[in-house]
């Protein structure tokens, strides 16, 4: 089924590079898109600079990954991986220099066309992972 070929996009390459998931993680990617769960975590990790970066698949919008850096709460850099382009890489730049808080306080909520969520408001929750 089409939710099985889950295609995951590793995080920082271009979606050509994109290779099927078997396992587990395609498990849980159908988990996660089934409970209507906003994003499944990709990957998390934090550099030898303090760099913390998060990819995740975020469900319910056109971009197909969401990976942003932050340091010392401070986003450092979002990228979204498809969508529009205008759009995702002007919320991008806004958000830039902002403290997570006041980031997740200006997206969490934005509507999308009626579909209760939106490309800022999956970055909202992408966010609030790093208030962990």
């Amino acid at each position: 089924t089409a939710a099985l070929c889950v295609a995951l996009v590793a995080c920082g390459r271009n979606s050509a590079n994109a290779k099927p998931v078997g396992g587990q993680e395609a498990a849980s990617v159908e988990a996660a898109s089934q409970d209507n769960a906003p994003i499944t975590v990709l990957e998390d990790n934090t550099g030898a600079d303090g760099v913390r970066k998060i990819c995740a698949k975020p469900y319910g919008i056109c971009p197909r990954q969401i990976n942003v850096s932050v340091k010392n709460s401070v986003i450092v850099k979002v990228e979204f991986i498809g969508g529009c382009p205008g759009n995702t890489q002007a919320v991008s730049k806004l958000v830039t220099g902002m403290k997570v808080v006041d980031a997740i306080d200006k997206l969490e909520g934005i509507d999308c066309g009626g579909k209760g969520t939106s490309c800022p408001d999956r970055l909202s929750a992408v966010l609030k992972l790093f208030l962990k």
